[in-house]
């Protein structure tokens, strides 16, 4: 291969070429190594394998067998046992009502539909080269392994029984390279796996992996001529030591088991590899080892877990349902007894009655077109007689179908997916719109854990995939670098878009007529329709300009709107000036206040100063004039003192003052102390802490 165009070989062999990749030599490639093993070799791996697999065996046993058993209820075999003929009688009418399928296939359909598909990235820019190709490798590797069917055989296992599993195989090429395929286990309760590993831990920690498989004798033949499988069909093939282990492994007739085996080789300190087996009998007929993959190919997909005997066991919806489904089955079995037991209409009368008439009225009434019926009304005694009267028998079934439908409902909550399937809205049950929009959600959460478990099992197998192409480009630390894996698409896509709708059309009940263009918009891009989205783009245009885009406003009321802020910005400014202009009125009020306080208090004081003067000089006066004077000065300073707390009030009240600016600095101004018997400058204080502007 020496261009690019032959990366996509129709093959998918490995290796693809270096120049598509990275230059690198040849000697880079992944190495691989085939050799012929010696019978006492053969030997010794196969009972290295046959130990392996009776210890996973053991372990999986009770799961294996209830898979076994849960996957031919779900057949319609084995429904019926030996307690059932004895209980119930042998010869007793034994219905046989698959229920299980419909939901079966809605939850196998909807993954076939819209499976998950591998995707390789990095955020480290020099690997991008590698991305790309890799990923152009990964989506032929998918396509040639009829992914869909594969990736849904093996959640269908996982469904009906317990798990399902994924491996990777491989055909040799006489050229060394190869094709890699991705497989579904054939029988899930023929496969050995690592017994050790539990779920929660990687996958990639599994030591070994088999997986038995049934082909038919003429390909065994021709693909494995090591084999030495008879060209009798009807002789038995060399006798495998699997068999005694798992009854299941007994091949059919014309049929010839060979296990497909992966196990972790540790022999090179420096490196870990895996070791690929394929036998036959007790031969070996192929053996390769991949040097430098570090995991084994190979992923289970889990049902629901649950635990027993202190043991991790899974489960798929049969399990749980299985009897339920048996009552149905005994209630149709009983329904069909009911309908066997003829229901002709018959006469119900007396023979006095019809004494004299049977022959040529009664018989055979039910085929006669004579509308007269004669009966004998009175007795030779003259006494009253019933007249006959004419019975119709109708099968009696409510109680039967009572129970049909209680046992459906239960089914139905068990598994949550519907006897009807994945519930939509032209399968639902009537609801109201409010009903809808509060119920909404519950489909995909009931189905998650199948989904997720094969979300991560098909991640897995990516990884795998990714580090054996990078090994295979001389990528030795592949394993170590920053490449992702991860899925696209998958089932929750096709679920939510049907949820989604559902809830749309609910809504389009109970929004204005006005918005129901919008909902049906929004509608059509919920449909698997080949142009949905063109669809939609024709909707969003048809619809008006103020519903095209929620976030922008129509253009009126943004013309509106400005003038409104225009408007709130004049007004803003008016009230700044006329804040300023009450500011600089009540400043000169309180100056012009205050000023004609302190004169008030300066004339005060210099008469009070006046009357101590006088009151020193006629110290020696009347002493009954000086009291006189005395009382006077204080009845003048009281009456002042009042006058300054009016003014006070007066200015409290009126003057507002913005205590963000700078207020007058106030001094105390000393006023005569008023218990003082003897008044003197050095007894002076301000009364009531009474300060004055200076």
């Amino acid at each position: 291969m020496d261009n690019m165009d032959e990366m996509n070989n129709p093959n998918n062999s490995i290796p693809f070429p270096q120049d598509s990749i990275m230059d690198l030599p040849p000697e880079e490639n992944m190495e691989t190594e085939t050799r012929e093993f010696s019978e006492e070799e053969s030997k010794s791996i196969i009972d290295d394998i046959v130990a392996l697999a009776k210890k996973s065996y053991k372990k999986f046993e009770i799961e294996y067998k209830r898979h076994r058993e849960d996957r031919k209820f779900f057949s319609g075999q084995d429904v019926y046992t030996h307690d059932d003929d004895i209980s119930r009688g042998a010869d007793r009418e034994k219905s046989v009502l698959n229920l299980l399928n419909t939901p079966f296939h809605a939850i196998v359909n909807s993954f076939r539909k819209s499976p998950y598909s591998i995707r390789v990235s990095s955020e480290d820019s020099s690997l991008n080269v590698f991305v790309s190709e890799a990923s152009k490798m990964i989506k032929s590797i998918e396509d040639n392994s009829n992914y869909k069917q594969v990736y849904s055989q093996a959640l269908s296992d996982a469904v009906a029984g317990s798990r399902g599993y994924l491996y990777l195989s491989t055909d040799e090429f006489p050229d060394g390279s190869a094709n890699i395929i991705i497989n579904a286990a054939q029988d899930p309760t023929m496969v050995i796996y690592d017994a050790s590993i539990e779920r929660g831990q990687s996958f990639g920690d599994a030591a070994y992996a088999g997986f038995i498989e049934f082909i038919d004798n003429e390909t065994a033949r021709n693909k494995y001529p090591k084999a030495n499988i008879p060209e009798d069909d009807r002789l038995s093939q060399q006798p495998f030591a699997i068999n005694n282990i798992n009854a299941m492994c007994s091949p059919p007739s014309g049929s010839t088991v060979i296990l497909n085996y992966f196990e972790k080789d540790y022999t090179d300190p420096d490196t870990v590899s895996v070791n690929y087996y394929k036998i036959i009998g007790e031969i070996i007929v192929s053996y390769v080892q991949f040097k430098g993959l570090s995991k084994i190919p190979a992923a289970p997909i889990y049902g629901n877990e649950y635990w027993e005997d202190d043991k991790r066991i899974y489960k798929g919806i049969v399990r749980d349902t299985k009897e339920s489904c048996t009552i149905i089955d005994y209630a149709h079995s009983q329904l069909k007894e009911r309908l066997s037991t003829p229901t002709v209409p018959f006469i119900f009368c007396g023979k006095t009655a019809v004494e004299g008439f049977f022959d040529s009225d009664y018989r055979d009434a039910n085929r006669s077109l004579s509308p007269v019926k004669r009966y004998q009304d009175f007795t030779s005694k003259g006494e009253k007689i019933d007249p006959p009267s004419w019975v119709s028998p109708q099968y009696k079934i409510d109680d039967v179908a009572a129970i049909i439908s209680l046992e459906s409902s239960i089914i139905e909550s068990i598994i949550g997916v519907g006897i009807k399937g994945i519930q939509t809205a032209e399968t639902m049950k009537p609801e109201t719109a409010t009903e809808i929009l509060q119920n909404s959600n519950a489909t995909v959460n009931n189905l998650t854990n199948f989904y997720e478990s094969a979300k991560a099992a098909i991640t897995y197998m990516g990884s795998v995939i990714v580090e054996i192409l990078g090994i295979n480009q001389g990528l030795d630390e592949i394993s170590m670098m920053p490449l992702r894996c991860t899925v696209s698409d998958g089932p929750e896509l096709i679920l939510e878009k049907q949820e989604r709708r559902r809830q749309l059309l609910a809504m389009s009940q109970i929004v204005p007529d006005s918005m129901k263009p919008v909902i049906l918009a929004q509608i059509v891009r919920t449909m698997d329709l080949p142009n949905a989205e063109e669809i939609y783009q024709m909707s969003l245009r048809a619809l008006p300009d103020n519903l095209k885009n929620p976030n922008q406003i129509p253009a009126v009321i943004q013309q509106k709107m400005t003038q409104a802020d225009q408007q709130i910005q004049q007004l803003q400014a008016a009230l700044q000036q006329a804040n300023k202009a009450a500011e600089d009125a009540n400043s000169k009020l309180y100056t012009a206040e205050m000023s004609n306080a302190n004169e008030v208090l300066i004339a005060r004081m210099q008469n009070e100063n006046a009357i101590r003067l006088k009151l020193m000089d006629g110290a020696q006066g009347d002493k009954e004039a000086q009291n006189k004077i005395m009382a006077d000065a204080i009845a003048k300073r009281q009456e002042s003192e009042n006058e300054m707390k009016a003014i006070r009030a007066k200015m409290a009240s009126s003057i507002v003052i913005d205590n963000s600016k700078k207020q007058p600095r106030l001094v105390p101004v000393p006023v005569p102390a008023q218990n003082s018997p003897n008044p003197s400058v050095e007894n002076y204080e301000a009364p009531g802490g009474e300060y004055v502007s200076q």
